[in-house]
């Protein structure tokens, strides 16, 4: 878990560590705006998954997701 130090109303929060070979992602979601945060962890998890298609194509580097 991570932790966050802002402060006052926010609808979405994305906090990330990047260690050694760990992308760890925390999202903070307020449901009134974003109502369906689970499609949003999807759709980010796709994301990322298309940009490590996209790197791994070009040669940059063998990782993870």
């Amino acid at each position: 878990m991570t932790a966050s130090a802002m402060f006052g109303p926010h609808a979405l929060i994305i906090h990330y560590v990047s260690y050694v070979d760990k992308l760890i992602i925390n999202l903070a979601v307020d449901t009134a705006v974003i109502p369906d945060p689970h499609l949003l962890c999807d759709d980010l998890v796709e994301s990322l998954n298309i940009i490590k298609l996209a790197a791994l194509e070009k040669g940059l580097h063998k990782m993870e997701v």
